[in-house]
Formats: structure tokens, sequence, C-alpha cells
């Protein structure tokens, strides 16, 4: 049965007042049900229910001693994620540089996003026939080279309801450690895809570097797989020793 515009229009606005309570914490205070009633301009019963039901999903907690309410760890942990892509792209950036200087092609690190892959940060070679940077763009993880490496460290993925053969290339990709693609998003296009791990062994994101096919043939793969897991070595090191998720 097709949902009523009223229907559609009282969960939008649910929403917005969710998010708004959401705001209204962000500087660490502490709220009672009135005051989140009096800021919305909904009734006392509404607001609770609100709070409630973001009691119930992690997103807010209520002090055992005050009785008021606070950011939840949902919250928290939805902040800590947005720092983490933050403090990772801060300090690839002069990496990415650097090694798209050094192999003149453009290079990018991704994380996995669901079943895509994010280009969290680029950085575009000058060469007149380049492979243009995709910083923000999502693709289908298992259809780019730093996306199967990111699906390779994750385990098994038959949870994930990939076939035998997808199963079998990550299994490779995991056993090699470096990941090559061609021709499944661009004809045109090849990459090889290595991991950025912490010392730990935690896998952060995915380096790729992609290039017109015609500049990436295989005797050049080796120089360029080098160097990738070089500069993810130092990105990896240089990311664990700065920043801290509790920090």
């Amino acid at each position: 049965m097709p949902r009523s515009p009223s229907t559609d229009k009282a969960g939008l606005t649910s929403v917005r007042n969710a998010l708004s309570v959401l705001n209204l914490l962000s500087d660490g205070v502490e709220l009672r049900v009135v005051d989140v009633a009096r800021s919305l301009g909904v009734a006392v019963s509404t607001a609770h229910r609100l709070m409630a039901t973001l009691v119930e999903e992690g997103f807010l907690r209520q002090s055992p001693n005050s009785r008021r309410y606070l950011v939840g760890p949902a919250a928290l942990r939805l902040g800590r994620a947005v720092s983490y892509e933050q403090t990772l792209r801060r300090f690839a950036r002069p990496y990415l540089q650097t090694l798209c200087r050094e192999l003149n092609e453009t290079i990018n690190l991704q994380i996995l996003v669901g079943a895509d892959v994010y280009f969290l940060l680029s950085a575009e070679d000058r060469h007149q026939l380049r492979v243009a940077q995709r910083e923000g763009s999502r693709l289908p993880a298992r259809a780019t080279a730093g996306g199967k490496v990111l699906l390779a460290a994750i385990g098994d993925p038959v949870s994930a309801g990939w076939g035998s053969d997808m199963r079998i290339e990550l299994t490779q990709v995991r056993s090699n450690g470096y990941a090559v693609n061609l021709s499944d998003v661009d004809d045109s296009v090849r990459a090889i895809a290595v991991p950025v791990r912490e010392p730990d062994g935690e896998c952060l994101a995915a380096l790729s570097l992609a290039a017109p096919t015609v500049r990436l043939p295989d005797v050049r793969l080796p120089l360029v797989l080098t160097a990738l897991q070089r500069a993810a070595t130092e990105i990896g090191r240089d990311y664990a020793g700065k920043w801290s998720p509790t920090g």
C-alpha cells in the first residue's frame, strides 16, 4: 500500500527533530525532556518518545544521577568515523602527492562503504591522456582493484553473497597482498592496489594507481607495486603514530 503524503511528511519531521536534538547536545550539554520540547516546539510527550527512541538506538544516554540526556555511544562512533576519515585524508595527502609526482599517474586512497568503495582522496597526474581523479565518488567494490584489496582484507566474503569466482579471486588477492584490475570499470584503464595497514595489521584503506592501459603494461607493475607498498607502509605508520580513535 503506497504511503500517503501526510505520512511521509510526519516521517521527515521526526528525522528533522532527531537531528535537531543531536545538534542541541553537540556542545556536551545535558538536557531535560522539557528543554527539548521547548526547543522543538512540540509536546513534552512527543519529545519524550523521541528521546526514548534515540536512547534505544544508542544516540542518546540518560545520566543515572541527573536523569538528563547526553550524547550516546552511537553518536560518538559516528563522530569518530568522520574524524577517522578526516585524519586519514590529512596524513595521506602528502604521500599521494609525492607518489603521483614520482610515478606520474593518478593515485587514489579508498575505503569500504558497504558493498562500494569510496574514493577518499585522489592525486591526478598531468598527462594529457590520464585517468581523472575520482575523489568523493563511489564504485562497486568488486569492480575495482582497491575494492578487491579491501574485500580481501575483511576475510571470507561468502557472507557478502559473492560467487565462487569472486571468492577465488579475493583469496588470491589476500595471498598476493595486492590486486590488479583490468577492464572491470573502463576497458581503457588499468589499476593496481595495495592495502594500507597500521603496524598491528589493521587495514585502514586501499592505495591504488590508475593509468591508461597502454602506460601500465605487465613489465611496469613490479616498480609500481614497490612504490605503492612503500607509501602504504608509511601512511599506516604515520597514521598509527599520530592519531588515536579515542583521542
